[in-house]
């Protein structure tokens, strides 16, 4: 879950401030404030989800997370043309990765004996830094390897190639791994 959080942070800002047609050519602050409601909304299933864990049970929320994940990968790779649609893309995508980390700090809590819990949560937060290390990798192996290039038309009506960028390709196969991986977090939950 820690690789796909960081796989999907890095590629969204990347495609964000691409310039067109390769991304949505947006400056740092528009690219925030297309971020902004999905860390919003964060902020919200956060303690709901923590309520409805000691209400239900981890796993339900867990799966709950899991399917909101895979729901927002799958409208990256269908929807992400204008930028409230990366919006509502990434308030999926991020209110599952919240019901993702919850239950799993729950369930480490509940499962292990008393004198290892900190020992099992130490993991946890070291996979997720893991996570964090390997996603950003993993997207940018991806986004330099499928590119196309970029031309840029000069006043004079001559085409100057500008270099290459990712293309629609690579963020494609950037989110299907990242749904590969949460099928792998459902399956080990």
């Amino acid at each position: 879950s820690g690789i796909v959080m960081f796989l999907l942070f890095f590629a969204i800002v990347y495609y964000a401030e691409l310039p067109a047609p390769f991304g949505l050519s947006l400056g740092i602050i528009a690219t925030g404030l297309t971020l902004a409601p999905a860390t919003l909304a964060m902020l919200v299933a956060g303690p709901l989800a923590g309520r409805m864990v000691a209400r239900i049970g981890p796993r339900p929320i867990l799966f709950f997370g899991a399917f909101a994940m895979i729901a927002g990968l799958l409208l990256f790779i269908l929807n992400r043309a204008t930028t409230l649609d990366l919006s509502v893309d990434l308030v999926f995508s991020l209110v599952g990765i919240v019901c993702i980390i919850i239950p799993i700090v729950n369930m480490i809590s509940i499962s292990l004996p008393r004198e290892t819990i900190a020992v099992g949560l130490g993991i946890n937060t070291m996979l997720r830094n893991l996570g964090g290390a390997i996603g950003p990798v993993v997207a940018t192996a991806i986004m330099a390897t499928y590119t196309s290039p970029y031309i840029i038309t000069a006043a004079n009506g001559q085409s100057i190639p500008a270099g290459v960028l990712p293309n629609a390709m690579a963020f494609n196969i950037v989110f299907g791994v990242g749904l590969a991986l949460t099928v792998v977090v459902i399956v080990l939950s």
